[in-house]
């Protein structure tokens, strides 16, 4: 009797074959497309650099200045009260401040330029060198005020009418610009330093053999004005009775700035 020897062969499991067939397809079609993304992407490159060449440009800046005379000043005191009852010293204050006012008024200085720019009360104390301590010595009471004049002709008097009616520490005199004139002389200094800018980038080119061929962008670039700031005193103020207090209001720089590119060729 003959015996059959039957061979059983293993199975193969379809799934994985097929995932593995997936991914082939997935990586291979990732593979194409990024090639003509590629192929693609530097076309394009070339097509811009040919239509739109990198232009060859100079970068200058100037800056123009004036000198000018003040038609502002702004004068800056105070009037100081001491003493051991606060209402008292506020009551001091508070006459000499309306002395000082009407008379700036009768000077021809509007109300509105006319304004308080401090108020404060303080306890008032001094060292006592014999008993090595501070003493409470009462209370100090100041009343700051600002006048502002658009006739600088006017600014030694109106400090003599302040410091003849009770103002006892002037803080500052100083001397603009109105906004009006200010605005006016800025703006013809733009004028002159783009000229200059212009000026400029001719003579650069020039000087490199190439030609200006346009203007590609201009920017206002800073302003800088300098304000004359004289007289700074404190207690014990006296100002002749026959004349104003001398204060010479000199000059402002005003100042422009431009920057400029062009394109050359």
């Amino acid at each position: 009797m003959v015996q059959e020897e039957v061979h059983m062969h293993p199975m193969i499991n379809p799934v994985p074959m097929a995932i593995g067939l997936l991914l082939a397809a997935i990586i291979l079609s990732y593979g194409i497309y990024a090639g003509l993304s590629s192929l693609s992407t530097s076309k394009t490159n070339v097509v811009n650099n040919t239509l739109y060449p990198q232009m060859q440009t100079i970068s200058v800046s100037a800056v123009a200045n004036q000198e000018v005379t003040p038609d502002k000043a702004e004068l800056v005191f105070s009037v100081q009260t001491q003493g051991s009852d606060p209402t008292q010293i506020q009551v001091q204050n508070d006459k000499y401040m309306n002395m000082i006012i009407n008379a700036e008024k009768a000077l021809g200085v509007p109300a509105n330029q006319i304004k308080t720019t401090g108020y404060s009360l303080q306890k008032w104390t001094e060292y006592n060198d014999t008993l090595k301590t501070y003493m409470d010595k009462g209370y100090i009471l100041t009343n700051q005020l600002s006048v502002t004049t658009y006739q600088t002709n006017q600014t030694g008097y109106i400090l003599k009418a302040a410091v003849s009616n009770g103002a006892n520490d002037v803080s500052s005199v100083s001397f603009s610009l109105s906004d009006a004139l200010q605005n006016q002389v800025y703006n013809t200094l733009l004028g002159q330093a783009a000229t200059q800018a212009n000026a400029k980038a001719q003579a650069m080119a020039s000087a490199a053999s190439v030609s200006v061929k346009k203007l590609d962008s201009m920017s206002e670039g800073y302003q800088t004005i300098s304000y004359q700031k004289t007289y700074s005193q404190s207690g014990g103020i006296s100002v002749p009775s026959a004349a104003p207090a001398v204060v010479t209001p000199g000059m402002v720089t005003v100042s422009a700035t431009v920057s400029a590119v062009y394109d050359i060729g």
